[in-house]
């Protein structure tokens, strides 16, 4: 299957936290990433490197989301984990929990890239569907409650199809956890120069909906965590701001006041 132009987006966050652990291995260590890069290669992917910039700003992306998914399983034990529009990731090594199953959601033909390169493992269960298609959620057990990531996904869909699958989270889900991150309109823009090929929809809408307040769903943000780590990776104060008011990492509880 030759890579086409939306799947050429599988390798973007892959190639920036891998280039982020090059360049800062004691911030952003990230095997998977690493080896993620063969796949790539096999593949005969053309996407390049986008620089230290957003390979930082992936790093974080990833190392935030799982400090969240640990966070949450520390109060849960045995949560399902859920990662939507997984790409190429893999997250169950990174997962302190052996106990939690990792359910892998994306389209038919990624799940397929994927188990054409990576190995089956015991706690993975694949889910061939859509993020917007709810049918995925009729395969997930959370009787133990769920925690889901959606890391550079949300900004390929338009917003009512974000609300109506959050919507459809909460009702199923309630009392699980949902993290996924946003930009604003100004670093939206530079973003589709860079992934040129897969513009963002309607993200811009998206970041002023939900960015430092609840959304009309009734989800409740806990806010960004970026800043720190960026800085000790660009010590530069412009770069640090850029982040810090250009994107968020949101954790969001579903199922209150819904």
């Amino acid at each position: 299957m030759n890579m086409n132009d939306v799947q050429q987006t599988l390798f973007f966050p892959l190639m920036g936290r891998a280039d982020a652990a090059r360049r800062w291995p004691d911030l952003f260590p990230d095997p998977w990433a690493e080896h993620a890069m063969g796949i790539r290669e096999a593949e005969g992917s053309a996407a390049q490197q986008l620089g230290a910039f957003p390979s930082a700003v992936y790093g974080l992306r990833h190392l935030l989301t799982i400090r969240e998914i640990n966070a949450y399983l520390k109060d849960h034990p045995g949560a399902a984990v859920v990662n939507i529009g997984c790409g190429l990731d893999r997250v169950v090594h990174e997962i302190a929990d052996a106990d939690s199953l990792v359910y892998n959601v994306d389209f038919p033909e990624v799940i397929e890239t994927r188990e054409r390169w990576i190995e089956p493992h015991e706690r993975e269960i694949a889910l061939p569907y859509s993020a917007t298609d709810h049918r995925w959620m009729d395969q997930v057990d959370a009787g133990k409650g769920l925690v889901a990531i959606a890391a550079g996904v949300f900004y390929y869909f338009e917003v009512e199809e974000v609300k109506a699958l959050v919507r459809e989270m909460g009702a199923r889900f309630p009392g699980s956890r949902l993290c996924y991150d946003a930009e604003s309109p100004r670093v939206t823009a530079g973003s589709e120069i860079l992934h040129r090929h897969a513009p963002f929809v309607r993200v811009h809408q998206l970041y002023e909906e939900i960015s430092g307040r609840c959304t009309s769903e009734g989800t409740l943000a806990k806010g960004s965590h970026a800043g720190k780590i960026i800085g000790a990776a660009q010590p530069r104060a412009d770069r640090v701001r850029q982040v810090r008011d250009g994107w968020n990492l949101h954790v969001c509880d579903l199922g209150k006041d819904m």
